[in-house]
C-alpha cells in the first residue's frame, strides 16, 4: 500500500511538471510571437513581399520581389546587396535580411506608395575610417560596417512618423535625423541592439508613442497589402491575448528603448549626401563587379 501510495505521489508530481513544462512552453511561443512590442505577423504560408528602391547618391533604382512565400530569392537580395553597397568604394557585403524587412514592413504599414529613397547602406571599413579623419560625425563601431544598418526616407510620409513605427517594433537602433536627407529628415535604423537617439523624447512622449503607434504594426495586412499573398494573419496583444498572456505570468510591458542623448543643434550626420567630399576620396576608389541587369542607373 505504502508503495503504491508514493507510486501515486510520484506520477502526480510528474504530472504537475508535465503541466508546468507545457505551460512555460507555450509562455515561451506566446512570447515570440509578441515580441515586437505586442504585436507579431503569425505567418500561416508566408508573405509575398516586392520592394522599390531607390538611391539618391547613385541614381539607382530597382523595383523586385524579394520574397516568395516567406521565403528569400537569393537571386534578388543578391540585387538588394548590390543597390546598397559602399558606393565610394564600390564594395559589396550581405545587409541583414532583417533590416530590409524591418524597412519593408515600415513602408508597407504607412501606406507609402514611392520608391524607398536610400540615403546609405553598407559602409566599409575604410569608408568610416575616412570619414571620422575628414570629420564626419559617423561612428566607429557603425552597424553600416557590419551591413546591419540602413538610412532611409520616404518622400510620401513624414519621417517623425516612420521614426515612431519604428521605435514600438523594437527591433534594433533607431536614428532620426530631422534636417537632413530628405524633405523631413531621414531616419536609421538597424538590426544591432535596440536604442535610438535624436531630438529627446520625453517619457510621456514616449509613451504616448507606444500607445498610439503600435496601431501601426501589421496595418498592412488589415488593409490588405497588394504585395501580400493573403495568406498571413496579424495576432494582435489585445485585451484576450493580454489575459492569456498575464495568465502565464507575462504581463509586463514590452521597456522603451534606451535612449542615446544627441544635440539638436549638432553637426548635419554623415549619412547626407556629400557634394564635394575632396581629392581624397579618390584613395577609396576599387573596381567594382557589373551591376545586376535589373537595377537601372539614372
Amino acid at each position: 500500500m505504502l508503495r503504491m501510495v508514493k507510486s501515486l505521489l510520484g506520477a502526480g508530481q510528474r504530472q504537475t511538471l508535465k503541466k508546468r513544462f507545457t505551460k512555460v512552453a507555450s509562455a515561451v511561443a506566446l512570447t515570440g510571437m509578441f515580441a515586437l512590442g505586442g504585436w507579431a505577423v503569425a505567418d500561416a504560408g508566408g508573405e509575398t513581399r516586392s520592394i522599390s528602391l531607390y538611391h539618391m547618391h547613385t541614381g539607382e533604382s530597382l523595383t523586385i520581389t524579394y520574397k516568395v512565400d516567406g521565403r528569400y530569392v537569393p537571386s534578388a537580395m543578391k540585387q538588394i546587396n548590390y543597390l546598397l553597397r559602399d558606393w565610394r568604394r564600390k564594395e559589396t557585403v550581405t545587409i541583414d535580411p532583417k533590416t530590409i524587412d524591418l524597412v519593408w514592413e515600415l513602408h508597407e504599414d504607412l501606406g507609402s506608395k514611392a520608391a524607398i529613397h536610400i540615403v546609405c547602406g553598407y559602409r566599409s571599413a575604410q569608408t568610416n575610417a575616412f570619414l571620422r579623419r575628414i570629420g564626419r560625425h559617423v561612428a566607429k563601431e557603425s552597424q553600416h560596417v557590419r551591413g546591419k544598418a540602413i538610412d532611409f526616407y520616404f518622400p510620401d510620409v513624414p519621417t517623425l512618423k516612420i521614426r515612431n513605427s519604428a521605435l514600438v517594433r523594437q527591433v534594433g537602433g533607431v536614428g532620426y535625423y530631422r534636417s537632413s536627407g530628405g524633405p523631413t529628415g531621414f531616419l536609421h535604423v538597424d538590426s544591432g541592439n535596440v536604442r535610438h537617439w535624436g531630438p529627446y523624447i520625453s517619457p510621456n512622449q514616449m509613451a504616448t508613442i507606444m500607445r498610439e503607434d503600435m496601431k501601426t504594426v501589421g496595418r498592412r495586412l488589415k488593409n490588405g497589402s497588394n504585395w501580400s499573398n493573403g495568406d498571413t494573419q496579424v495576432a494582435s496583444n489585445s485585451s484576450k491575448s493580454g489575459g492569456i498572456l498575464a495568465a502565464l505570468g507575462f504581463g509586463k510591458k514590452a521597456a522603451a528603448p534606451q535612449q542615446v542623448a544627441v544635440a539638436d543643434n549638432a553637426p548635419n550626420p554623415t549619412e547626407t549626401a556629400y557634394a564635394d567630399d575632396g581629392g581624397d576620396m579618390a584613395d577609396l576608389s576599387a573596381d567594382a563587379a557589373a551591376a545586376p541587369a535589373r537595377i537601372k542607373a539614372k
